[in-house]
């Protein structure tokens, strides 16, 4: 029971840290707006520092991947929680472009690599075997929340006290309510009977079938290791269908408000729009994460790639339909399929590359997912500086999505057809 418990309070901070961490990083779609108003910056720019940002993010994991196998995912977390305080306040000071690519493209990355996805991905890994698929989703629909929060937030703060107090203020958040929360932070059930058992949610502690059959997926798979996973096509696959995912996503994501503001709309109303998209991407999340438990990875990801598709031909219609009925519906398409990737892949992984290296290959697979997201942003911002709208850069997104679904298909069909399993 005490387990048990346990076990629901890591999946507890795990939601936080993701809320607060990516709430931050994605709330950069509204500073966006703020930043251009202040300097006389292009777009693409501007954007560059998100693009930066996902590129940082993205080649961190792999050594974060490392570092959390070796030193434990507690370590980084609280690392990660002092070095993204420093870099969201250092962002209010910032007076030069390269000031905003050091605090926010840099820093701040590196500090949610130490808050994000990839000691997340281990943590819940040591913590679960049973249900991972539904436990990553919990944990990792934090980011919707935090998106909800601190996207609306953050335009609050700046249309009272400007940009600069805003970004001050929610570093100081950072600060205050992570750090104490991962430490009391553990990084496996029971310490080093942890090396024996890990904990199945809703099951008695001990019980003898939950540690046979665990003990039976490490000694079978225990010589995963990274250089073995990369000579096998689903790894490949997976990887290229994580690097085109943000490419066909960020620029939406990212540019949203902008693109809204720029066709009428209020500030506010922009804003509102983006925090119902981190709420519904958030139920996304753990909906999905759930659905690929019950009905199999590939059809949820398809289902959600199918609602990610619809939300942006929502928004490219936006200017025909004008109303803002048609705004909150493409929130919730787009809501509820951004992210919901991130689950199933993660949950995929732990299926397929099972055993104690997990961190360093969900690491480099996340190295993939930065390259994209490096591009999107700053194609967005360079495609609307070129042509004067964003309608190109959300046009091209579409195939990039159908390209991504397709490889993720290739992955679990070779898997399949190796392996003999299901996923």
């Amino acid at each position: 029971m005490v387990q048990s418990l346990r076990s629901w309070v890591v999946v507890g901070i795990s939601f936080v840290n993701i809320a607060v961490a990516f709430g931050l990083n994605f709330s950069f779609s509204v500073f966006l707006v703020a930043i251009l108003e202040e300097f006389n910056w292009s777009r693409a720019s501007v954007a560059a520092a998100f693009s930066l940002s996902s590129l940082v993010l993205g080649i961190g994991s792999w050594p974060a991947g490392r570092l959390a196998d070796r030193f434990g995912p507690r370590k980084m977390l609280m690392t990660g929680s002092i070095i993204l305080s420093f870099a969201t306040i250092a962002s209010g000071w910032i007076q030069e472009i390269w000031h905003l690519y050091f605090a926010v493209g840099i820093f701040g990355a590196i500090g949610i690599c130490n808050l994000g996805w990839v000691p997340h991905s281990v943590l819940i890994s040591n913590w679960f075997v049973e249900r991972r698929g539904t436990m990553v989703g919990i944990a990792f629909s934090g980011m919707g929340i935090g998106i909800l929060a601190i996207g609306p937030a953050a335009q609050y703060l700046i249309s009272s006290f400007g940009w600069r107090t805003a970004y001050k203020f929610l570093g100081l958040l950072v600060l205050v309510l992570l750090l104490p929360l991962n430490y009391f932070l553990r990084d496996r059930p029971d310490g080093e009977q942890a090396k024996s058992k890990w904990i199945y949610l809703g099951q008695k502690e001990g019980g003898s079938v939950q540690n046979e059959k665990f003990n039976r997926e490490r000694d079978e798979t225990a010589d995963w290791t990274l250089g073995r996973s990369m000579k096998t096509l689903p790894f490949w696959s997976i990887y290229l269908s994580f690097s085109l995912i943000p490419l066909g996503i960020y620029p939406v994501v990212i540019h949203q408000v902008a693109y809204i503001v720029h066709h009428g709309y209020s500030k506010m109303l922009a804003a509102s729009v983006f925090g119902a998209v981190g709420l519904l991407s958030g139920s996304g999340r753990l909906f999905f994460g759930t659905l690929s438990d019950q009905m199999g990875r590939v059809k949820a990801v398809t289902i959600s790639f199918i609602f990610s598709i619809a939300g942006i031909i929502i928004l490219l219609l936006l200017p025909s339909l004008k109303t803002v009925f048609w705004l909150y519906f493409y929130a919730v398409l787009f809501g509820i399929g951004f992210g919901a990737r991130g689950p199933i892949i993660t949950a995929m992984l732990a299926d397929m590359y099972k055993g104690k290296n997990f961190g360093a290959i969900y690491g480099f697979i996340n190295v993939g997912n930065g390259l994209g997201g490096a591009l999107g942003p700053w194609l967005g911002g360079y495609l609307y500086d070129l042509t004067g709208s964003y309608r190109v850069s959300f046009l091209i997104c579409i195939p990039i999505l159908v390209v991504a679904c397709i490889l993720f298909w290739m992955a679990v069909r070779h898997y399949t057809n190796t392996k003999n399993e299901k996923l």
